[in-house]
């Protein structure tokens, strides 16, 4: 698992940022999970963890977003240029388990029109 902390004060006020990323092999498939946040500062370390995988594999990938707890716009661009990657080489990017606030945000961008998103990882794989 890769991961991105840090801690950003200013006088009493405290943000935390951080991203865990993990993937795993399943029926040929990469499935990356990410949890936490993806945001501005994080979106770099998903962007090169998901080129570094594009690179070393040629399966599809499932982006497994069901820990997700939140996406800026930011995150939404590094997931729009991952599908477009993957595209390029007859491959594709699923989405899955997204929920609350991040499934807000793809459903407010409308990205559910624009990518294949599942309510999981299982229904994912079953399209692949």
């Amino acid at each position: 698992m890769i991961g991105v902390k840090g801690l950003f004060s200013v006088k009493d006020f405290f943000w935390e940022y951080i991203v865990k990323l993990d993937k795993r092999e399943e029926k040929g498939v990469m499935i990356v999970t990410a949890s936490e946040k993806i945001d501005g500062i994080t979106s770099p370390e998903l962007e090169n963890f998901l080129t570094d995988l594009i690179q070393k594999t040629t399966s599809n990938i499932i982006l497994d977003c069901s820990d997700l707890k939140y996406i800026s716009s930011a995150g939404l661009r590094v997931v729009l240029v991952t599908a477009k990657k993957l595209r390029a080489q007859n491959r594709e990017l699923f989405l899955s388990g997204l929920n609350g606030p991040a499934k807000d945000v793809f459903q407010l961008s409308g990205f559910y029109s624009i990518l294949k998103i599942f309510d999981t990882t299982a229904q994912a794989l079953e399209q692949e």
